[in-house]
C-alpha cells in the first residue's frame, strides 16, 4: 500500500493570486471553481463518435478555473493562466487541443498571460 499526505496548498502562489483577483472583480456575478478537469465541462457523448476514446483523449486535462452562474452552475467562461510553462512546445500542442475541444464544446476560453503585476480586476 501507498502512503498520502494532503497538500498544503491547492493552487500555485500565482493561481492563488489570480483567484483572490477573480473573487473579487466577479465573486457576486459568478461561482468560481480552480482546477476543473474538461470531462467535468464538456460532453464527450455526442452522437456518431465513439465516447470512450474522445473521453480518453480529455481526461487527464484540466482548465485554471471556470467561471459559472450560480443559479445552475452552467459553465459560462474557462481561464487558463499561462505562466512561462506555457512556451514549451510540448505544452503549446496541449494548449491547442484544449483550445479545439472548448471550441467545439462552444465554451469561451479567455487566456491569460502571467505576470506578478497583473490587474486581475482589469
Amino acid at each position: 500500500m501507498y502512503s498520502y499526505r494532503h497538500k498544503q496548498f491547492f493552487m500555485t502562489r500565482a493561481e492563488n493570486g489570480f483567484y483572490q483577483g477573480l473573487v473579487r472583480a466577479v465573486g457576486d456575478q459568478y461561482a468560481i471553481f480552480a482546477q476543473v478537469h474538461l470531462p467535468d465541462i464538456v460532453d464527450e457523448k455526442v452522437p456518431g463518435q465513439d465516447w470512450r476514446a474522445a473521453r480518453a483523449r480529455i481526461n487527464r486535462k484540466s482548465i485554471d478555473f471556470v467561471l459559472c452562474d450560480k443559479e445552475y452552475l452552467n459553465p459560462k467562461l474557462a481561464i487558463e493562466l499561462d505562466d512561462a510553462s506555457h512556451e514549451r512546445e510540448e505544452r503549446q500542442a496541449r494548449d491547442a487541443f484544449v483550445e479545439e475541444v472548448l471550441r467545439m464544446a462552444e465554451l469561451p476560453l479567455l487566456r491569460v498571460h502571467y505576470s506578478e503585476n497583473i490587474d486581475v480586476e482589469e
